[in-house]
């Protein structure tokens, strides 16, 4: 029997060795790949879901404003309720709210009507009961309907419901009584005089709008939005008839959405259900008016760049073991230490540290395979790069988004707990809205980025957050914290300098407020935020700025 020589042994380990390292390679990027694509697909999903959910609340939360704003208004203006009985009072009570109600709708585009009502019992004989103003054939117009009848109010359902509750209330989606739009949502909101329910305020949106751009959602390839009631029946799916009841053949998606608990994001999922014969995961989030809203995607489409990238690993690494059981019969010692770097590269990928750098040494095959890696990694880099910059930058001003404002906002507190000194500075960006009016929503984009550029400008060594549309929020490092009050005259300088600018878009205005964090009287970093927001609507009043 023929002895094997050292080199056909040295050729059979290292032929064994390579099979072994592919395979743990294999197994170990393909695990790590997987899992990792598969919660960056879920998270993907409960994103979407989160800003889509936050997109419908800013629409929802800016009809409450409006609505609760008029309702004190109309409280305000009526010392007492007896007042109502006299018809002087009440002609010029109607006269001054008939001018709020048309500020009120000016300030909210998407109301098709708002009004005030009256209890007729309440006020002089024959009087009308209220103010309506609907929007007109164009959409910036509204025009007045005087309410007369006395009894309209009583056999109002709106009427109705603020008894039965007498607070503020979303009403399911229903069609608009005028008939002059199809379907609208409404907010009412209670009027009290002496702690007597004199009335209300409503305000009704286009659900077409909201309607519209859930129509509009696509999620993946032929993922969709739903939005439901609370008991699952359906207001819009795009194949499912409304009112429908969403789970009653899936009793069990129905106890996932609607009982799970919500994560940090407010959203429940995603989890998996069988929708229809096809397999998908759906996240849900509910709004502040009761309905829910779900967003509906294939796993197949979901988790397809998961197989694709998984088939490639997969290819490459027996592409690799191939490879390299050739090359050993020919150049087993050169064959080592490239194999090692590949080792300790695919480990390193594996264990989800993607900044490796391999040096394309060896013969061409051992290069090629080397720049494959490395590509592997640099893609699977940006992937998660760029997962990271959508969540947590503002792709418009370049400001920390929401997301790092609150990561920051949890270091504050803890400065706060431990009494540690630092500031806070509150901007809010003036005349964004006059600009977006007159001059188009890019002309408003680009002023508000020339103000976000401005205050970066004036503080380089720090941090700026967007923390609403038009509010920004900055906490002074560094030289920047010893210097914050000499920086902000710099920047008031330079407003005044812009300030003559012959392009209205190019006049930069900026209210602020600054507030320093004195220990022992801010328990809390919202007591010091407070404090700053308060200094900044301060300047506002001095510079005669509503917004």
């Amino acid at each position: 029997m023929r002895k094997r020589t050292l080199s056909h042994t040295l050729q059979l380990l290292i032929a064994l060795t390579i099979l072994s390292t592919a395979s743990i390679i294999g197994f170990i990027a393909g695990s790590q790949l997987n899992s990792s694509v598969n919660r960056g697909s879920e998270r993907i999903l409960s994103s979407t879901c989160s800003e889509l959910g936050q997109t419908i609340e800013n629409q929802l939360q800016q009809t409450q404003q409006a609505a609760q704003t008029l309702a004190d208004y109309v409280t305000r203006s009526i010392p007492a309720q007896s007042l109502l009985q006299d018809p002087k009072f009440y002609a010029e009570l109607r006269k001054d709210l008939d001018e709020m109600v048309s500020l009120t709708v000016t300030a909210t585009p998407e109301t098709t009507e708002c009004a005030i009502h009256f209890d007729p019992d309440l006020l002089p004989e024959d009087a009308a009961c209220g103010i309506v103003q609907k929007r007109g054939p164009s959409s910036a117009q509204f025009f007045p309907v005087v309410s007369k009848n006395i009894n309209a109010i009583r056999d109002n359902e709106d009427w109705r419901d603020i008894i039965n509750v007498q607070m503020p209330l979303w009403q399911a989606p229903h069609a608009d009584t005028a008939g002059e739009r199809q379907i609208v949502l409404s907010y009412l909101v209670p009027v009290f005089s002496d702690r007597i329910l004199v009335g209300y305020v409503s305000i009704d949106t286009d659900y077409d709008v909201l309607d519209q751009r859930l129509a509009d959602i696509k999620v993946y390839d032929t993922g969709y939005a739903v939005l439901t009631d609370a008991n699952g029946a359906v207001i819009h799916h795009p194949s499912i008839k409304s009112g429908t009841i969403l789970y009653d053949d899936n009793p069990e998606l129905a106890r996932k959405l609607l009982d799970g608990k919500p994560n940090r994001m407010g959203v429940t999922g995603p989890v998996s259900a069988k929708v229809h014969g096809v397999d998908k995961l759906l996240a849900s989030t509910t709004l502040s008016n009761g309905l829910v809203l779900i967003l509906a995607a294939p796993k197949r489409e979901i988790f397809q760049r998961r197989d694709t990238m998984a088939f490639l690993v997969i290819f490459t690494v027996v592409l690799t073991a191939l490879f390299f059981l050739i090359v050993t019969t020919m150049i087993a010692s050169r064959l080592l230490q490239p194999l090692n770097a590949l080792q300790k590269a695919a480990a390193r990928i594996a264990g989800g540290d993607f900044d490796v750098h391999l040096a394309a040494t060896g013969g061409a095959e051992i290069a090629t395979l080397t720049r494959s890696v490395q590509q592997m990694a640099e893609r699977l880099h940006g992937y998660v790069n760029y997962l990271e910059a959508q969540t947590y930058r503002d792709v418009l001003t370049g400001a920390g988004a929401p997301r790092a404002y609150e990561r920051e906002v949890t270091y504050r507190k803890d400065m706060v707990s431990r009494g540690e000194p630092f500031s806070v500075i509150f901007f809010d960006v003036n005349h964004l809205k006059q600009v977006n009016d007159h001059f188009g929503h890019e002309a408003g984009d680009t002023y508000l980025q020339a103000a976000a550029d401005l205050i970066r400008s004036c503080f380089p060594n720090s941090e700026l957050f967007r923390t609403g549309g038009d509010e920004f929020v900055l906490f002074p490092e560094g030289s920047d914290l010893k210097d914050r009050y000499q920086l902000l005259d710099q920047m008031d300088a330079a407003m005044t300098r812009l300030a003559g600018e012959e392009k209205p878009v190019d006049r930069i205005s900026i209210s602020y407020g600054i507030a320093d964090l004195e220990p022992g009287k801010d328990t809390t970093y919202e007591m010091l935020l407070a404090r700053a927001e308060k200094a900044m609507y301060a300047m506002k009043e001095r510079l005669h700025i509503t917004r």
